[in-house]
């Protein structure tokens, strides 16, 4: 696991975006933000886990507190299973 500093993003004379980059085993993740709190927020909540012990995933490149419902996918969805 390895987090480095915020990339700031030049998109016009006065147009900036802030975007957090990771890398978990051999995935190298990234999230792209439109201001530099909510950049810093979400590279404070990545340590955080990662100080904890949090076992990261590797497709997602999140932990298990960081993962909504949509990157979680289900046994059926996995399987091929579907409701009729």
């Amino acid at each position: 696991m390895r987090i480095w500093p915020i990339r700031v993003n030049e998109l016009g004379p006065r147009k900036k975006s802030y975007t957090v980059r990771w890398k978990v085993a051999h995935n190298k993740p990234t999230k792209t933000f439109a201001n530099r709190t909510l950049a810093d927020n979400f590279r404070s909540e990545l340590k955080s886990a990662f100080n904890n012990g949090q076992q990261f995933d590797v497709e997602s490149g999140l932990p298990p507190s960081m993962l909504t419902t949509k990157d979680v996918t289900t046994w059926l969805e996995l399987f091929g299973a579907t409701s009729q």
